[in-house]
């Protein structure tokens, strides 16, 4: 695969000199990996970059070459790059085009090689195309966003050369013998021609096949009713939205936990220092965010639905939310599939008076209730969505991907 996959010691050091990680991206990433390894007993080779920002956003100019171990025999390697506008496109691009050859050759020998794509990224899918191409292997691509898909915060000239990446990517994308996607709108769009499965979401459950359930928090009922978001700390993911409702909430019951980084961040510090019920964690490890939800009465996901490119999105976040056990509020993005609609607190007017309003409807209702709701969400996530399913679903196609099984009849 080649990617973003690092471990996860270097995501907390990237979330320190960098002030938009894709923390998200991260998880869903390794569960992914380890979905396929473990449903299907095979080990995954990792070419990565550091999934990072361009400086100054990020603070490092240089990245260095490092080879690291998995423990499972697999052969796993970080590429140097220079992280600044347009070096950083051309420097991935020749470190790719080395390392995925160097992978080739290792494995030469072998019948059938498959080189995984682990986003859209044609400084990473161009080498791999001329390299399979030369060698003749087959490449698929994990396609989780719209290609050209603009960054919060970017300037002009970042965005004028985003679109010309745009077109490169979709001829790239087109180039591929198959496609993993998050959506279904994404490969009719983009590579309607292309072998395709959807795949919108991946749950990591423990081995024996159940994860634990949340333990209800008593004390809830009272004296507090919290309302957790985690995740980036961007107006584009109705962060401001949510500040807004709160804000109509009146009682000092009601309480609002934030977990994340991202550009609004000065501005969730002083919500906090105006309003004593808002608690700003900051960017914590994922373990404190599962151990806290335990005590929210409901989670809350404002992502707009009317933005472009919720056609093609499925929040990660949604079903990390919903394997806690507890009430989730969630606004109707497209990209959410309809068999989700019953498990979540659809929030259909988009507006903060719409979401203030739902979430005075939930705190009327006894908390019994929404932790019933809460464990049938968190049910129907593990049973239908766990990592162990969905990764033997991705490995079979795959294989038809890599020729090594004929794909099935018409």
């Amino acid at each position: 695969m080649v990617g973003f996959a690092v471990p996860d010691k270097t995501m907390e050091e990237i979330c320190r000199v960098d002030r938009l990680p894709p923390i998200q991206t991260h998880k869903f990433v390794w569960s992914l990996i380890r979905g396929i390894e473990q449903s299907a007993h095979v080990v995954i080779d990792l070419v990565s970059a550091l999934p990072i920002c361009n400086y100054p956003t990020a603070r490092k100019i240089f990245v260095g070459y490092s080879r690291w171990d998995r423990g499972n025999g697999s052969w796993n390697v970080t590429i140097p790059f220079i992280n600044l506008l347009i070096l950083k496109h051309i420097t991935r691009f020749f470190s790719c085009s080395l390392f995925t050859t160097l992978w080739l050759i290792r494995n030469r020998r072998a019948k059938h090689r498959l080189v995984i794509l682990g986003g859209l990224h044609s400084a990473h899918m161009y080498p791999v195309l001329f390299a399979c191409l030369l060698f003749r292997a087959r490449r698929a691509c994990i396609v989780t966003d719209p290609p050209g898909l603009p960054l919060p915060g970017e300037s002009l000239p970042t965005r004028l050369i985003r679109r010309l990446d745009k077109l490169l990517l979709i001829k790239a994308t087109r180039l591929m013998n198959g496609l993993v996607v998050l959506t279904q709108q994404l490969a009719d769009d983009f590579a309607p021609a292309v072998p395709s499965l959807v795949m919108e979401a991946l749950v990591r459950i423990e081995p024996a096949g159940q994860a634990p359930e949340a333990p209800l928090e008593e004390g809830s009922d009272a004296g507090r009713f919290i309302i957790m978001y985690a995740g980036g700390l961007i107006e584009e993911y109705g962060v401001k939205m949510l500040l807004d409702a709160f804000a109509q909430l009146p009682g000092p019951d009601y309480q609002l936990w934030l977990f994340g980084t991202g550009t609004m961040g000065d501005e969730v510090s002083r919500a906090c220092q105006q309003d004593g019920r808002i608690t700003y964690w900051g960017f914590v490890p994922n373990e404190v965010v599962v151990e806290r939800a335990k005590e929210a009465a409901v989670l809350v996901n404002p992502r707009p639905s009317n933005q472009s490119f919720t056609r093609y999105s499925f929040p990660s976040k949604l079903v990390e939310y919903m394997t806690s056990g507890r009430a989730v509020v969630s606004t109707k993005l497209p990209g959410i599939p309809e068999e989700y609609y019953p498990y979540l607190r659809l929030l259909e007017d988009e507006t903060p008076a719409g979401l203030a309003l739902l979430l005075r409807e939930l705190h009327a209702r006894p908390r019994s209730d929404l932790d019933r709701v809460g464990r049938q969400a968190a049910a129907f996530v593990r049973q239908k969505k766990n990592h162990f399913a969905q990764g033997e679903r991705i490995w079979k196609f795959l294989q038809r991907v890599a020729g090594c099984v004929d794909p099935p009849s018409p």
